[in-house]
């Protein structure tokens, strides 16, 4: 089978290489083990961007098919007839289309494909609505985000009548199960077996680090872990928050420091930047104590949670989403109520307070992520696309 594939993190050809971010390359690579070849319809990253384009494909049989520029949406929607263009000029060169979502182009593409009476496939790992309420913009941008959200949604459920539908989280699984004949729910991931460190007991440093890693923005909610700090720091126990990731959002960094400066915690709170997928990020995790996941947004199930448990550190997280449904409390990971800072000093005196529960996460952590590997995840998915395209092919 030949896979055409969409997504809109940007990919770029360098001297015959194909290069993108960590977490896509990696499921491309997968996906690309179990396919004659992979058609990818992709947008080139702006200048500013080209820094993130850190993982060179090892895959010899993707080809990749310019969207032109990563512009802003608004902007790619104003030149969606180039678009159109590319999508429709390469119709006949794959089997199956895959598209990643939420994406903006997602209900271009998926309407493109049906019309043409090819099989479309939707993987679905969030929903962009519902974490629009933290992120710190003008009411007026979010009024109009909430009005695009909602179109863009509302175009998807349309198309996934016709497509198979693919979740990352039980919540997405519950809402389009009724919308598609054809959803299954598969989980997404960058941990391949071999990143496992197998069940590894360490000592805790002192001061006590914490760790978080991803995107530096509100929606993670930051914040409430330093809030946290400020508890432990008042009941005598020291601890350092290390952030690794990137800035999503223009001054969120800044008013961390800010609110770390006020509580004296200013040189506890330590900016990594942003690390590549593989060692030096898993070198990150191996130096903390623990991972801590404060997001009070609505998530699929996030890619870290299975980094920190390939890494035998324990997890504590808010129960959002997903999560709660694959996580279970007190056994893989500690969890707390969105939003509650006390709750997560709580938390985390448990853990500093008892060794075995530490134990007991790491152990459990590692059993359930060796459960969800890229390997075994990249072949459930590759053997659901294959399956519903000789259905497809059989019924038309």
């Amino acid at each position: 089978m030949i896979l055409g594939f969409h997504y809109h993190v940007p990919a770029v050809r360098i001297e015959n290489i194909i290069y993108t971010q960590g977490m896509i390359g990696l499921f491309i690579d997968e996906l690309a083990l179990y396919v004659e070849e992979i058609v990818w319809f992709a947008h080139e990253p702006l200048n500013k961007e080209i820094s993130k384009m850190d993982y060179p494909l090892k895959a010899g049989n993707v080809r990749l098919v310019s969207l032109g520029k990563h512009f802003f949406f608004i902007r790619r929607h104003l030149h969606s007839c180039s678009i159109k263009k590319a999508i429709k000029s390469n119709l006949t060169d794959y089997d199956l289309m895959l598209i990643r979502g939420p994406s903006p182009f997602l209900p271009l593409v998926s309407e493109i494909v049906l019309k043409s009476r090819k099989p479309n496939a939707m993987l679905l790992i969030g929903d962009y609505e519902k974490g629009l309420e933290v992120v710190n913009i003008s009411a007026w941008k979010k009024v109009f985000l909430r009005f695009y959200y909602r179109k863009i949604q509302a175009k998807q459920r349309k198309y996934a009548v016709d497509s198979m539908v693919l979740v990352n989280s039980k919540v997405l699984y519950e809402e389009y199960k009724g919308i598609s004949r054809n959803c299954y729910e598969v989980s997404t991931t960058t941990i391949r077996s071999d990143d496992i460190s197998g069940t590894i007991s360490r000592e805790l440093h002192q001061p006590i680090r914490l760790l978080f890693t991803g995107r530096i923005e509100p929606a993670k909610s930051l914040d409430i872990i330093i809030e946290s700090m400020r508890i432990l720091d008042i009941n005598g126990t020291k601890s350092e928050l290390h952030l690794v990731g990137w800035e999503e959002s223009s001054g969120y960094l800044v008013y961390l420091n800010r609110l770390a400066g006020k509580y004296n915690l200013d040189d506890q709170v330590i900016f990594h930047g942003a690390k590549t997928i593989g060692p030096e990020l898993f070198r990150e995790y191996q130096n903390s104590d623990f991972f801590i996941l404060p997001t009070t947004s609505n998530e699929g199930f996030p890619r870290t949670i299975w980094e920190a448990m390939a890494n035998s550190v324990p997890v504590i997280s808010s129960a959002v989403g997903s999560i709660p449904s694959i996580l279970t409390d007190n056994e893989n990971a500690l969890l707390f109520s969105p939003g509650d800072y006390r709750m997560l000093a709580t938390r985390l005196m448990e853990l500093i307070k008892n060794e075995k529960l530490r134990k007991r996460l790491v152990a459990k952590g590692n059993e359930l992520v060796r459960s969800k590997t890229l390997e075994t995840q990249g072949e459930l998915l590759a053997s659901l696309l294959i399956d519903y395209n000789q259905r497809y092919a059989s019924e038309a």
